[in-house]
């Protein structure tokens, strides 16, 4: 079965392109390497903090599995803290074989 699950879960790991990890971050972590999962980050951050003394982070991050089709995820301007991540994946779809040769 093929899963994709997507958010914002609040949680740093260096693994998504976060700047550091968090208790937080390695839970997710954990159970994506026990279920054979793969999870992807942006590569520029996706909050914007409006307090000067926080750093931007990368909080929005993919969990996939069975996907055969890569993921590209990026994170876009707003007029907001958070940045919305548009995420997309291709898909190779080959004609069936046709006859014997």
């Amino acid at each position: 079965m093929q899963v994709l699950m997507a958010g914002n879960l609040n949680a740093k790991h260096v693994g998504w392109n976060s700047r550091l990890s968090t208790r937080r971050g390695k839970l997710p972590r954990d159970y994506a390497d026990g279920k054979s999962c793969m999870i992807f980050g942006p590569d520029t951050s996706t909050t914007n903090p409006y307090n000067p003394l926080a750093t931007p982070d990368v909080l929005d991050i993919v969990i996939t599995k069975n996907l055969t089709s890569p993921v590209y995820l990026t994170s876009c301007s707003a007029l907001s803290d958070h940045l919305p991540v548009l995420m997309g994946t291709v898909s190779l779809i080959l004609p069936a074989p046709t006859g014997s040769s």
